[in-house]
């Protein structure tokens, strides 16, 4: 698909832009709130946005500097990716010129491959959601996602090259949260998190494997007390911009 724009304003809290290479995601996330902002009966097959580089090259001359997410509404690093390397590209671009924040959010370990260039960009910060400790829980919600190890082990190596990291937990998934803290926290500089969205379209697969409980009011706060304890100041309450 062609796109009309790739740098699109926001009103989200700290953001000016948001920057989404593809329309939809092979992640298949089964709470993905994508569908349901889109009004959409089902996920939308994923598709590369072909002309975002062109785009991009001409909109970071047009437009008045800021900081950009990437991504809002889709994961840059979902599988196309491998075959379009469309967010390598934009990030080389920002590479060029670097006046521009860029904040990066993926559940996907494919970003260490893009390493030299996210070092070689100044204002930039690396995220992975991480929504539980348990692989097999993993499978069920994110089925075509990295392993939870894996995203761990990207937050590591982003780290100790010297990019600021941070951790997204949310939506909160069946988990140990003292131990998924305790492997999250030497990794990172923040913590965001938050809670389940758009129950209804999950409900189905919660009671189907006894995972309801995870929608009490009483079990997330109980979650967030342990990640609090864990985390400190390193945590804030909230969407994946606020700080």
């Amino acid at each position: 698909m062609r796109a009309k724009s790739i740098l699109t304003r926001t009103k989200l809290p700290g953001i000016d832009y948001t920057l989404n290479p593809y329309f939809g995601c092979g992640h298949r996330c089964v709470y993905c709130y994508v569908p349901h902002f889109l009004k959409l009966p089902y996920p939308p097959r994923p598709e590369p946005k072909e002309n975002a580089v062109e785009l991009l090259r001409r909109e970071v001359l047009r437009k008045r500097p800021g900081h950009v997410l990437i991504s809002s509404a889709t994961d840059p690093y979902q599988p196309l990716e491998r075959r379009w390397m469309l967010t390598q590209k934009i990030l080389k671009i920002f590479a060029t010129v670097k006046i521009w924040r860029i904040t990066i959010l993926t559940k996907s370990d494919l970003v260490l491959r893009d390493i030299e260039i996210l070092k070689s960009i100044p204002k930039i910060e690396v995220g992975l959601t991480i929504t539980t400790d348990r692989e097999d829980i993993r499978r069920i919600f994110e089925p075509f996602a990295s392993p939870i190890s894996n995203r761990i082990n990207a937050l590591k190596v982003l780290k100790s090259e010297g990019i600021r990291t941070y951790a997204f937990i949310a939506p909160f998934l069946p988990m140990n949260p003292r131990r998924l803290a305790e492997l999250i926290e030497p990794h990172v500089d923040y913590v965001l998190i938050d809670v389940m969205h758009y129950r209804r379209s999950v409900s189905k697969i919660l009671v189907k494997y006894g995972f309801d409980f995870i929608l009490s009011e009483r079990w997330q706060e109980e979650v967030i007390d342990v990640l609090r304890d864990v985390f400190g100041d390193k945590l804030a309450v909230g969407s994946a911009v606020e700080r």
